[in-house]
């Protein structure tokens, strides 16, 4: 590490240590002030890992995704460095490897993991270079940053070619938009889903942004759906269809208010799973955690142990314990999101008080 490049990270440990201090937080200053004295800083510190970077976006579901992520890599006895606060932009991520690193600008964490603002996916994966990303779903989010979806689906695309040689991009089958990323050039795809038709609707019961075919124009025709436009899709005029999962979820059940239970199959073996979340959108949190995880050559074992350890975030269906009640906080942030959200609570059979 050059000079310049010492000095930023001394300057951006310390403005960590004093946005602290101020109660600040320093999740963004920090990676803002760094950058500007080396702009290459993120490059360095990124290349460190021993087991390389692996890089959480999409609409919904990047932040619990992550966290799966995080459980896993522990229980596979990996340090991970993460950007747990959120700070998803490059200055938040370049923050997150400055706290990583130690003052001499050295990460000791055996692996990186990265929750990346979609947005931000060219210009993060051409500095960090992931071994491996995870593209969660697409739906209309922040239209007064992105515009139309096929403007963030782009974004998403434009970083997936700048994964590391021989990197994979984990796919969530059951969206079109998720899934026809697999077939840009370069790209070499692992696609998630869910298998078990049981736990879906023949209907379509949530607002929906992918209703038609994506190659042609035409409206698909769907098997079966699992919430908004996620389901088993097929286009009737060009045969444009979902692609096969190679990890999946084929059973479902003891659904609550808690969590699920799962069967998850995967290439190299299949395992049982009780989340600790409630949701289908969780389920599909889970698969698209296993399939990174599995394109990072984790044990199953670990993947294992690390769903069944993940908890709820910051008011993603927050468990709090207040005297005798139990108050649950949802996070919603988008149409999409809140339809789900409203799902799960009604699945729960109990007299509940919604504020």
């Amino acid at each position: 590490m050059n000079l310049r490049s010492l000095l930023a990270v001394w300057m951006g440990k310390g403005l960590v240590m004093a946005t602290r201090v101020a109660g600040r937080g320093g999740t963004t200053l920090p990676g803002v002030v760094a950058r500007k004295v080396a702009p290459d800083l993120l490059r360095h510190l990124s290349a460190q890992p021993q087991q390389g970077v692996i890089a959480v976006t999409g609409t919904n579901g990047k932040t619990t995704t992550a966290k799966m992520l995080s459980s896993v890599y522990e229980a596979a006895g990996h340090q991970v460095a993460h950007n747990r606060a959120g700070a998803n932009l490059i200055t938040g991520v370049t923050t997150a490897f400055l706290q990583a690193s130690n003052w001499t600008g050295q990460v000791s964490q055996t692996a990186g993991l990265m929750e990346i603002d979609e947005a931000t996916m060219p210009q993060a994966c051409r500095e960090i270079r992931p071994r491996a990303a995870v593209v969660t779903n697409f739906f209309r989010d922040q239209l007064d940053r992105y515009g139309e979806l096929e403007h963030t689906v782009n974004f998403v695309g434009r970083g997936l070619e700048h994964l590391a040689k021989g990197g994979r991009a984990a796919l969530n089958a059951d969206d079109p938009n998720c899934s026809r990323l697999g077939e840009r050039g370069g790209v070499n795809p692992l696609y998630s889903g869910i298998e078990d038709e049981d736990v879906g609707s023949l209907e379509m019961t949530q607002t929906a942004d992918a209703k038609h075919c994506i190659r042609c124009g035409h409206p698909y025709e769907y098997r079966v759906f699992y919430y908004a436009h996620l389901g088993k899709y097929r286009c009737p005029k060009c045969g444009d269809e979902r692609p096969r999962p190679e990890v999946y979820v084929d059973r479902i059940w003891d659904v609550d208010a808690r969590g699920s239970s799962l069967h998850v199959v995967t290439p190299a073996g299949d395992f049982e799973a009780r989340l600790q979340i409630p949701g289908l959108y969780n389920v599909y949190n889970a698969l698209g955690a296993v399939a990174g995880a599995a394109a990072m050559g984790v044990d199953l074992k670990a993947i294992q142990q690390g769903l069944e350890a993940t908890t709820s975030g910051f008011g993603r269906m927050e468990l709090i314990r207040m005297k005798d009640r139990d108050v649950f906080m949802a996070l919603v942030k988008n149409p999409a999101g809140f339809n789900s959200v409203i799902q799960t609570v009604m699945q729960a059979g109990a007299r509940k008080n919604i504020v």
